[in-house]
């Protein structure tokens, strides 16, 4: 089940938040664990079973760490177990679900019938986020930035709540932990949350989706034999995609979480308009640049502050491979943080000074050039097409005529793939924002016109749930590129 899927949106989240609004304010922290324990057993019963351990744990290791950070001995200790725990746990979840094939080969003869469990197996939904946020809180209390969360159901809120478990956003306990011990929301906030789920929704669904069905099945052939125009429309496309997918499943989250009485990070901030690529990162994936910045950077550059034995360009280095390890425990995802560092890294380098004295459209060109080659990493099978890829959109490679059933649907790009590209490049521009400042101070002070605007906006908002209900009913629905990670 996820927030696109019918069972979610016309039977689990209608029963929720009806519950949520019924019950008496008191409850609504128990509501919310019980309703995160169901959606959780809908990936498989499980992972809630996991999950449930695994708060525990961490709930029991935060309140030791806290009585014990007093002690510089104790808190050393105890903040290396923790954040180890979390972090070993990951890494093994990834190396076994990247590993499948190889171990089912290697098991050839099916000793104890464990073929069938290791095909099954599969990453905890939303174990990636989750990690990250249990090793900042211990992290966070080791460091008296927080105290532990001493009332456990509060505790499993934070870790277990339904709305960023796909996709996150990974949220810091010191945020979001006054919110927890009230979680109500007024009927506006509700009604503002569901706006946004809406908006979320038709991002995802609309655009996102359109895109993919047309360009995926060019990243699905054994090589990219295509002329460098389906090569560049494959590309483009991908990046429109990638941030409405990911940014819609963003909005969704922060929606049901206002719905709910909770403010959840931003993720993303228009990044395709940023003039650099250390100003995209602050504008992608917020959450997770963020948390390497303040959890590894930092405190590497702090403790080198006064004798620096390594050079920042590696500092910057580590934490975009990181980063990429983050996403997989493949070469391609190495070679796509060693792209975005060494961007960064000719950045910061004396060059920089140089590179802000630029044209504004140049500097927004290298940017986007970066990306978009860091893209095609991302977004390839393996090394091998990855590089066959470049070759492509240089028009120096060979092009095939493949048979029409495995170029379906980019032989054939539709009207309704065009508009939804159009669209998604017009709105991976700060348009909405810029449309609603105007708009506010053209009305300011007239309440009729204001009243007459927020109809018109809730219709145009019923309509985009309509069609996104309609294109899901028509064409099925595609899980969100982020929620394999």
């Amino acid at each position: 089940m996820t927030f696109i899927s019918p069972t979610f949106l016309f039977l689990f989240l209608p029963v929720f938040l009806l519950v949520y609004r019924l019950i008496r304010p008191d409850m609504h922290g128990l509501v919310l664990l019980v309703a995160s324990l169901v959606f959780i057993a809908f990936q498989g019963e499980v992972y809630a079973a996991f999950y449930i351990g695994f708060l525990l744990v961490n709930y029991g290791l935060g309140r030791w760490l806290q009585r014990g950070r007093a002690a510089d001995n104790s808190r050393h200790w105890l903040l290396a177990l923790s954040v180890g725990l979390n972090a070993l746990l990951l890494i093994a979840f990834k190396l076994l679900v990247q590993s499948k094939t190889q171990l089912i080969a290697w098991n050839a003869n099916d000793l104890y019938g464990l073929n069938r469990w290791i095909s099954a197996f599969a990453l905890p939904v939303g174990f990636s986020y989750t990690a990250f946020q249990m090793m900042a809180y211990h992290i966070d209390i080791a460091n008296e930035i927080t105290d532990s969360e001493p009332n456990l159901l509060r505790f499993a809120n934070f870790t277990l709540m339904f709305p960023k478990m796909l996709s996150g956003p990974i949220e810091r306990y010191r945020d979001i932990g006054p919110e927890l011990a009230n979680p109500t929301a007024s009927i506006d906030q509700t009604a503002d949350g569901l706006r946004r789920f809406i908006t979320g929704l038709a991002k995802k669904v609309l655009i996102a989706d359109v895109i993919g069905k047309a360009i995926g099945p060019v990243f699905a052939l054994g090589a990219p034999n295509i002329g460098a125009a389906y090569a560049w429309i494959a590309l483009v496309g991908f990046a429109v995609q990638l941030y409405f997918d990911f940014s819609g499943y963003a909005d969704m989250a922060i929606g049901l979480g206002q719905t709910m009485g909770f403010t959840l990070a931003e993720n993303f901030n228009y990044p395709y308009i940023a003039a650099s690529v250390s100003e995209f990162w602050r504008r992608w994936h917020i959450t997770l640049s963020g948390w390497f910045r303040d959890y590894v950077f930092l405190p590497i550059e702090i403790a080198q502050r006064h004798k620096r034995r390594i050079p920042q360009q590696a500092n910057i280095l580590l934490i975009f491979l990181l980063t990429g390890l983050w996403h997989g425990f493949t070469l391609n995802f190495l070679i796509w943080g060693a792209i975005f560092a060494l961007a960064m890294i000719l950045e910061s380098a004396g060059a920089g000074k140089w590179f802000k004295k630029l044209w504004p459209p140049l500097r927004h060109i290298w940017t986007l050039g970066w990306v978009l080659a860091a893209w095609v990493f991302f977004r390839s099978p393996d090394l091998t097409y990855a590089l066959k890829f470049f070759r492509a959109l240089l028009g120096l490679g060979p092009t095939q005529a493949y048979p029409f059933s495995q170029l379906i649907p980019l032989g054939l790009i539709d009207n309704s793939t065009w508009l939804a590209l159009a669209l998604g490049l017009v709105f991976s521009l700060p348009l909405i924002p810029t449309i609603r400042r105007w708009l506010d101070k053209r009305l300011e002070g007239q309440p009729r016109e204001l009243a007459v605007r927020a109809v018109l906006r809730d219709i145009l908002l019923v309509l985009l749930l309509v069609a996104s209900v309609a294109m899901i009913a028509s064409a099925g629905f595609t899980p969100g590129v982020y929620e394999s990670f």
